[in-house]
């Protein structure tokens, strides 16, 4: 009760355990260049002890943002995010909320945009500085951060500023990605990124051993046995499935 006062309602502790309402929590994300009456989702959150939230209908609720202004409107009908989920206490209204005012979003600044990498890194900032560059030679272009390249507007294209980031989009750009491991123990399914390098190691299943390392020696046949496979360190996932397939191995032991 305490919790619901801070949105503007007066409501007694006794009224939350009401079997046929729930006081819930009502958010939503704002995408950028939104104008007043476009419409846009939100979630519904139970936060008394209502069992389930499915079904029922969400009151006009304003929606505030931190600075304690009223930017939307939201009612409706609300429903189960998502059919495998089992959980009730929490729903969506899709278009759920009506926008009240323009949020409006200032990407120009100076005489320049920012392009902002959803994910930092130095390498692909400096791919994406160079392509601008390449793109465009009579601009100026600098790496402000791993995740901030700085992009002066030239001024014969001042005057059409859209344009000119619509073709800044267009450009190709191939980001940087780590080597990544995805494993699903349940299902037994195991993902390699294709920058997985593989270093030193050796491998022993059965009568299977597979080692990795630096410098591939020829053994004699009576040596080693043909189940021990070498491959040199530093190799890539795909060609250590190409071995192993070239020996009749498949991907589950």
């Amino acid at each position: 009760a305490r919790l619901v006062s801070n949105f503007g309602f007066k409501i007694e502790p006794k009224e939350i355990k009401s079997k046929n309402c729930a006081v819930v929590m009502v958010s939503c994300e704002v995408p950028p260049f939104l104008r007043a009456g476009d419409l846009i989702d939100v979630r519904v959150s139970s936060i008394g002890d209502a069992g389930s939230v499915e079904g029922g209908v969400l009151l006009q609720t304003p929606l505030k943002g931190a600075n304690g202004r009223i930017y939307a409107f939201a009612q409706g009908q609300i429903f189960s995010m998502s059919q495998e989920n089992k959980s009730k206490t929490v729903g969506n209204i899709t278009k759920g909320a009506i926008v009240e005012q323009d949020i409006i979003s200032r990407f120009i600044t100076d005489g320049a945009i920012s392009i902002i990498l959803r994910n930092p890194d130095f390498v692909t900032a400096s791919t994406v500085a160079s392509a601008v560059q390449k793109a465009f030679s009579d601009i100026s272009v600098q790496t402000i951060d791993a995740s901030m390249i700085e992009v002066k507007i030239p001024p014969d294209r001042a005057e059409d500023p859209m344009g000119f980031i619509a073709e800044l989009e267009s450009l190709a750009i191939t980001p940087n990605t780590s080597g990544k491991i995805v494993i699903d123990a349940a299902s037994g399914i195991i993902i390699f990124g294709e920058e997985v390098r593989i270093g030193k190691v050796a491998v022993s299943y059965k009568s299977i051993k597979v080692s990795v390392s630096p410098l591939i020696t020829p053994l004699m046949e009576e040596e080693e046995p043909k189940e021990h496979f070498t491959i040199e360190e530093t190799t890539t996932v795909e060609e250590l499935v190409n071995t192993l397939q070239t020996i009749g191995l498949k991907g589950e032991f």
